[in-house]
């Protein structure tokens, strides 16, 4: 039995390996921000002659000396705050990283990347998939750009890649690649799909409703 969106999640998994080099360059850059040494506060690559200082004058080894000075932060605000703030460096970013980013792509970006950072996780939850939280999946254009539903969800049995679609029909323009976090985050109630087994999919009607698994 083949769930009735599965001719959707083909396409965009054709989409996919078409583009596979792009998609795998994608999933790195998600993971050296992962790696690399940060700013826990702004993102900015950490290095000794910017860091920022505790209250007894000591160097902090999380913060730039720009968001954390003498065993505070220099500036009270939200994460998206934040990133508003950091967005507008985006062509000096784009310069150092060697990217050609858009100053609504390197928002989106941010809001991948920040939520990992010391200074905007929330708690110490413990992440429910078996991917890790930067894992690059597929969603449809409908559902981040429209606000459409998440109504079906396939975990590929060749690369295990996940697809987050709205059940509609799509072509290859409709494909996004984001975080897993990014989308739990997007709609929490996915998590009752964390332990979706390889080579299955699951749809249901409504966010409300419950999810229909069976194998793709």
């Amino acid at each position: 039995m083949l769930c009735t969106g599965c001719a959707d999640m083909r396409s965009l998994l054709n989409w996919g390996r078409k583009n596979f080099e792009q998609i795998m360059e994608n999933r790195q850059n998600i993971t050296n921000y992962m790696d690399m040494k940060y700013c826990q506060s702004c993102g900015m690559p950490l290095t000794n002659e910017i860091l920022g200082t505790n209250a007894d004058g000591t160097t902090n080894e999380d913060y730039c000396i720009y968001c954390y000075k003498d065993g505070k932060f220099v500036q009270d605000m939200t994460m998206e705050q934040m990133i508003e703030h950091c967005a507008q460096f985006t062509d000096e970013i784009n310069k150092n990283s060697g990217q050609n980013l858009t100053v609504e792509q390197m928002k989106e970006q941010m809001r991948q990347f920040f939520p990992h950072l010391k200074r905007w996780k929330k708690g110490n939850d413990v992440f429910p998939f078996s991917d890790a939280p930067n894992t690059a999946v597929f969603i449809c254009s409908h559902i981040l750009d429209c606000g459409e539903e998440i109504l079906f969800v396939s975990h590929d049995a060749d690369d295990g890649a996940w697809q987050f679609l709205c059940g509609k029909e799509h072509d290859e323009s409709d494909a996004r690649i984001l975080s897993l976090k990014y989308v739990l985050d997007l709609d929490p109630t996915i998590v009752n799909l964390k332990d979706l087994p390889l080579g299955y999919c699951a749809e249901r009607k409504s966010k409300n409703d419950k999810w229909v698994i069976v194998k793709s």
